[in-house]
């Protein structure tokens, strides 16, 4: 299938202060990865290639 990805994976994680002198904040951390990519024509009858894997990391603070 065109531009689809052979495997993916997800994980987030949130870590909520309850108490003390940082009582509100939260801290988030989360990676998102996917595997090789083919790049064909909509027919999926011509192969041109790969787009390669990536993984992408998010990071997050709030307050409230």
């Amino acid at each position: 299938m065109n531009n689809t990805s052979e495997k993916s994976a997800s994980l987030f994680g949130l870590y909520r202060f309850t108490e003390g002198a940082v009582k509100g904040l939260s801290v988030g951390l989360g990676a998102n990865h996917l595997t090789k990519r083919a790049i064909t024509d909509n027919a999926n009858q011509v192969w041109f290639g790969w787009v390669p894997g990536r993984t992408l990391v998010n990071a997050n603070i709030t307050y409230r």
